[in-house]
C-alpha cells in the first residue's frame, strides 16, 4: 500500500455489529489523500434499519476522534451500495478516520480504522509530468510522479470522445500516429477513479 492510501478488500464480508439481522455488513472502506482533500470511500453489502455513518477523524494516536461529517443511509438494502465523504480539510501528517454506523433502533458501532499518510506539502502527490514532444507525431510519452500504482491514460478529442486508452503505472507511450491532426486533452485516473493532478493539452500535428 502506498503512503496515501490504505484499502480495506475483506475476504469475508464484516458485520459492523453483533445482531440479527445484522443492520450493516461493511465490506470495503478506503481512504486518499486527493488534490484537495482526502477521498473516504465505503461500500456495504446490504443494510437493515440504518440510519447513515458519522465519519470521525483522528490526527495521532491515543487523541480522541472528532466528528467531522455525517452520511445518511440510502435506505434498506440487499445488494451493494456506494458512499464517499470528501474530508476538505485534513491535516498534512498523518490521519487517522472511521465510520460510526448509527441504527434506527439502537447505538450502532463502528468500523475499524483506516490510515492516510502524509501530505508532504504535495510533493508525493500522483500526477502526469508535462508530456513531450509538443507537437507529437507518433508517440507521446507519458510520465506520471508520486506513488507508484495503477493508472487508467485516456487521450480524449475535442468533443470529449475517448480515441486512445490503456493503463500503466509510472510511464508509457501512447501512440498517436493515426489520429488526426489537432487538440486533444489528456486525462488520468487512478484505481478509484479519481482524476490526477496534471491534465493537458497535446497537440497532434500531421
Amino acid at each position: 500500500a502506498s503512503a496515501f492510501e490504505v484499502e480495506l478488500a475483506l475476504s469475508a464480508q464484516v458485520p459492523l455489529v453483533k445482531a440479527a439481522p445484522l443492520p450493516v455488513v461493511l465490506i470495503s472502506f478506503t481512504g486518499q489523500r486527493q488534490e484537495r482533500g482526502v477521498g473516504l470511500r465505503w461500500r456495504t453489502a446490504s443494510e437493515q434499519q440504518n440510519l447513515g455513518f458519522e465519519v470521525q477523524r483522528q490526527t495521532e494516536p491515543g487523541a480522541g476522534f472528532k466528528l467531522i461529517g455525517f452520511v445518511a443511509s440510502k435506505g434498506n438494502a440487499t445488494q451493494p451500495t456506494d458512499y464517499t465523504f470528501t474530508d476538505d480539510q485534513p491535516p498534512a501528517g498523518i490521519v487517522y478516520y472511521r465510520l460510526r454506523q448509527v441504527d434506527h433502533t439502537g447505538p450502532g458501532s463502528y468500523s475499524p480504522i483506516r490510515t492516510v499518510g502524509a501530505d508532504a506539502a504535495g510533493a508525493t502527490v500522483a500526477r502526469v509530468l508535462p508530456v513531450v514532444p509538443q507537437p507529437a507525431h507518433d508517440l507521446l510519452q507519458v510520465q506520471l510522479a508520486g506513488p507508484d500504482q495503477e493508472v487508467r491514460l485516456r487521450l480524449l478529442d475535442g468533443q470529449g470522445r475517448v480515441v486512445r486508452q490503456q493503463f500503466c503505472r509510472s510511464q508509457a507511450q501512447v501512440e498517436v500516429s493515426t489520429l488526426a491532426p489537432g487538440l486533444y486533452y489528456l486525462v488520468a485516473d487512478d484505481a478509484m477513479g479519481q482524476r490526477l493532478a496534471g491534465s493537458q493539452k497535446v497537440v497532434v500535428a500531421p
